[in-house]
């Protein structure tokens, strides 16, 4: 596959990765055995796939759809998602909120779902959902830091608190160590952490 990060330089992360999406949707209490592979295939093609560019991607959609004993949907893995409600792959855009900015919102403010940007976010909640770090890489002006802002402004703010820090290459290790400081609370003896609750 073309842009596909060999085994020996990526380690285990793409396999702990799978695992960790699979789980923040799996219930195996609940999830009909019959879905699992729609589950598998959803989770192998964020995991495995999710690093690669749009050739490497399209070689990676036919290559899954040859190996799965599934109907998939016609279009590209990357474009569809797995809804365990319906029981079937569906387009990201019937996730999209429709757009509608409230009036007097500055023009810096306004954020407009795309496809990606909401699939993007969906990810980012899977493994907020399962307390795991998200790390979003790519090139400049991809709407990376947006999606994710977005994202973490849609969590209650009685249960969550979001501390933005800007980098540049002034910035030390002990600037980012003040800043953390800063906002953290002493719990007891070497903890830290955010306000009680949240």
């Amino acid at each position: 596959l073309s842009g596909f990060i060999h085994r020996s330089s990526m380690g285990m992360d793409s396999v702990v990765q799978f695992t960790r999406l699979f789980d923040s949707i799996f219930d195996e209490g609940t999830t009909p055995i019959d879905l699992v592979e729609n589950i598998y295939i959803f989770c192998l093609t964020w995991s495995l796939g999710g690093h690669l560019d749009e050739r490497g991607r399209t070689e990676f959609d036919e290559f899954i759809k040859k190996l799965a004993q599934k109907v998939l949907p016609k279009q590209s893995l990357f474009d569809s998602y797995f809804d365990l409600e319906q029981g079937r792959w569906t387009s990201w855009e019937d996730l999209m909120e429709p757009f509608a900015p409230p009036p007097g919102l500055d023009f810096n403010k306004i954020f407009v779902p795309t496809i990606d940007t909401t699939r993007y976010s969906y990810l980012v909640k899977q493994f907020l959902s399962m307390s795991q770090p998200v790390l979003f890489i790519g090139e400049s002006g991809t709407a990376k830091s947006v999606t994710m802002q977005n994202t973490l402004e849609s969590f209650p703010s009685d249960l969550s608190v979001i501390l933005n820090i800007n980098y540049s290459s002034r910035t030390s290790s002990l600037d980012f160590q003040r800043t953390m400081e800063d906002n953290i609370s002493k719990r007891t003896g070497r903890i830290f952490g955010p306000d009680q609750g949240k």
